[in-house]
């Protein structure tokens, strides 16, 4: 039963996501709203307008929520009563095949409510442009972009980085973050970044629309529309040719999404890498980490316990100047290696995410990765227990001990009610082996 649970889900995966949560759908902003007025004044900052243009753009901004409140009471309105007569139909969390007609009807409605937002931001960026200098449209044309993107995160992100995690980023996102000093060179890789990001994006929403219909012909090949989720399983459960002609409708189901998604997570990697070169050490590692820490958690499990040791370590009161000094440069040397490391570890995992097939993911096949895998995460492992053990090396019995007992202190005020934000601290157990709190 398990088994054929684990075949089934991924042959109605788009459907489910669609369907089954469609009243949570009432609630959830699946559409943009129109531009708000703060992202006026930031954009207004960003340009660094001078007091005529400003007075040019809340001019231009009054048009333009009169024209979005015309798509509001139209086209999204539309597709808002599509999705609230969908969940009066099913329910919560209640599992039904939809009427081909249903499901057909909320996706037109979906796509005229997109291009109806799309053309009347497009409008005010148009007349916006009007009024500035070329160099204001390079930083018009990136708030542009990260706006129009805003319609297909939830696809590219969300529902697609369940398949593959390289795409559920944003590097021009984990970048901005930084605060790094940029360059021709990094703003060039980003403007570049930001337009395939989001051709690929839109890529990923045709793909789910194209994946939905033939979804549908299946269905309807199948004649299994009526069904409750227990009658679809009683039916494919006693037929072992029905088992196997059901995997292969979710391969023609699954292939043009994973391919779609890795095109996402390739670009991901690919911009990382070229970006990781430009940045200082210190700004790599922290966008490293960050990117990593989303896309490729097993390849850094455990960093972060190390990385919040040596900081605990290093802030005591009374470690001596000389053990910080070899404390720092562990630290470092820690850091080139965990970076060497880490990256080799996420490789492997990158190129594991290409070939994702029904019975990958059923467990009746293997991707041909495992044992690279399993070994880098041993390695992984041995590297994080043998730092942690030179850093208790370095600080000694005596402050070692300090450490437990301010870790115990520190837990038996979180037991009494007068709990206190660890922020990401360390503690360091009887054993010797620290842990995250």
């Amino acid at each position: 039963m398990l088994k054929l649970k684990s075949v089934f889900v991924p042959v109605v995966w788009v459907l489910s996501l669609v369907v089954s949560n469609v009243t949570v759908a009432q609630s959830i902003p699946i559409l943009s709203d129109p531009i708000k007025v703060r992202e006026v004044e930031l954009m207004s900052n960003r340009l660094q307008m001078g007091a005529a243009q400003q007075e040019a753009l809340l001019e231009v901004y009054d048009r333009y929520l009169l024209d979005f409140a015309r798509v509001r009471s139209g086209e999204i309105k539309e597709f808002e009563d599509g999705i609230g007569e969908a969940a009066e139909t099913f329910g919560f969390m209640q599992f039904e095949i939809p009427e081909r007609e249903l499901v057909e009807g909320l996706i037109r409605k979906a796509e005229r409510a997109i291009r109806a937002i799309h053309q009347s931001d497009t409008l005010f960026f148009e007349e916006v442009s009007g009024m500035l200098t070329e160099n204001q449209r390079v930083t018009l044309k990136r708030i542009e972009i990260a706006r129009e993107l805003e319609a297909y995160e939830m696809i590219a992100l969300e529902m697609l980085g369940r398949l593959n995690e390289g795409a559920r980023v944003n590097i021009r996102s984990l970048f901005k973050s930084l605060n790094a000093e940029s360059s021709v060179e990094i703003d060039e890789i980003l403007d570049i970044y930001d337009k395939r990001f989001l051709k690929e994006a839109k890529g990923g929403f045709d793909s789910v629309i194209v994946t939905m219909r033939m979804l549908l012909d299946q269905i309807d090949d199948l004649n299994i529309r009526g069904l409750d989720q227990q009658a679809l399983m009683m039916r494919f459960m006693a037929d072992p040719e029905a088992i196997e002609d059901l995997k292969r409708r979710g391969e023609i189901l699954l292939k043009p999404l994973v391919n779609q998604v890795y095109e996402i997570s390739q670009l991901n990697w690919n911009t990382w890498k070229r970006l990781h070169v430009l940045l200082s050490k210190e700004d790599a590692y922290r966008l490293q980490q960050w990117y990593f820490g989303k896309s490729f958690r097993d390849a850094v499990r455990g960093g972060t316990k190390v990385e919040d040791y040596f900081n605990v370590a290093v802030g005591l009161n009374s470690i001596s100047e000389s053990k910080k000094i070899d404390l720092q440069e562990l630290q470092k040397v820690f850091r080139s290696k965990w970076t060497s490391m880490s990256e080799t570890h996420a490789e492997v995992i990158e190129s594991s995410r290409q070939n994702q097939t029904i019975a990958i993911m059923a467990g009746d096949a293997k991707s041909g990765f495992e044992e690279r895998l399993d070994a880098l995460q041993q390695k992984r492992t041995e590297y994080v227990d043998k730092t942690i053990s030179r850093i208790e090396s370095i600080l000694g019995k005596e402050l070692v001990a300090q450490l437990e007992g301010d870790s115990k202190k520190k837990n038996s005020r979180v037991s009494n009610g007068s709990a206190e934000s660890s922020g990401g601290s360390v503690t360091v157990s009887s054993d010797g082996n620290a842990s995250e709190v």
